[in-house]
């Protein structure tokens, strides 16, 4: 099961957060070797084009740590609709991991939530 996590993103800023995959227990990493990622963000589950490539990357594979990453070329191009910086403009995204032996998970889910740039 997907972890569901609300991002907020400072459109025209670096965003960077860090993620620990563990089993159901809580406690026991993933090892992350061989695994490759995926992530997007989208309008809605439905829409047929990308908003954003997430850059996701293993961090420490024995422990799970993995980060997902936007640079500020890519946070600034996130289109907003509000007046103020707590005017967010909500999207979704979800982050997969491919395991080496082909297997497809879901790791994370979730609102993002886009706070428009003032200065620019």
């Amino acid at each position: 099961m997907a972890a569901k996590v609300e991002l907020i993103i400072n459109q025209g800023e670096d965003f960077l957060c860090y993620f620990k995959w563990t089993l159901v227990d809580g406690e026991t990493a993933v090892d992350l070797t061989g695994f490759t990622w995926e992530g997007q963000i989208r309008a809605t589950a439905q829409s047929t084009s990308t908003l954003a490539a997430l850059t996701v990357t293993t961090v420490t594979a024995a422990e799970g740590l993995f980060s997902i990453s936007l640079a500020s070329t890519v946070t600034a191009e996130l289109p907003t609709t509000g007046e103020t910086y707590s005017d967010y403009s909500k999207y979704v995204y979800d982050v997969k991991a491919t395991s080496s032996a082909g297997t497809v998970y879901r790791v994370l889910n979730g609102v993002v939530k886009v706070s428009p740039e003032v200065t620019k």
